[in-house]
């Protein structure tokens, strides 16, 4: 089963992505609340990042991904 805290962090990044994806239409850069980010460095780095990758998700790039391989990301 799932860490809540790890849902609640998925839920979050999916939903941020689709309101940027989709915002008047078009994609705009992607940017993380401060909120984001610091809920991200405390629940979600230590198993999802540049070293350790587990389920092949990383979150300390997603500023660097294009919008479809971020949302492709998120979804999984």
């Amino acid at each position: 089963m799932m860490d809540r805290a790890l849902h609640t962090c998925s839920v979050i990044f999916w939903v941020t992505s689709a309101s940027i994806a989709f915002a008047a239409g078009k994609a705009t850069p992607f940017a993380m609340p401060a909120q984001l980010e610091d809920l991200t460095a405390n629940y979600c780095l230590d198993c999802h990042d540049g070293e350790v990758q587990k389920g092949d998700i990383r979150f300390d790039n997603l500023t660097d991904l294009k919008l479809l391989n971020r949302l492709d990301m998120l979804n999984r």
